[in-house]
């Protein structure tokens, strides 16, 4: 009985990894392949000079990963009815 309920477990499990690999595969390996940033290019290091383009992105990214956690752990916890 509990090795019939393993390989439905598993068998489901199967399933869906399969089905996220098939989604995974149908999209671009970067959204950014057709963007030609070659007109703006020279300028770019001129800017990069006064604003840290690449650090502002990436704490801009840090900051937003940390709101979009805060904002899924109070709809779990809304959820669960932990809070109102």
């Amino acid at each position: 009985m509990a090795n019939a309920l393993i390989d439905v477990v598993n068998g489901i499990l199967d399933a869906v990894v399969t089905a996220i690999n098939f989604v995974l595969q149908i999209l671009p390996a970067s959204p950014f392949q057709a963007v030609d940033f070659s007109a703006i290019e020279p300028f770019l290091a001129n800017l990069n000079w006064f604003f840290p383009i690449k650090q502002i992105l990436g704490f801009l990214a840090l900051w937003l990963a940390a709101v979009l956690i805060y904002y899924a752990y109070t709809v779990i916890l809304r959820i669960t009815q932990m809070i109102d």
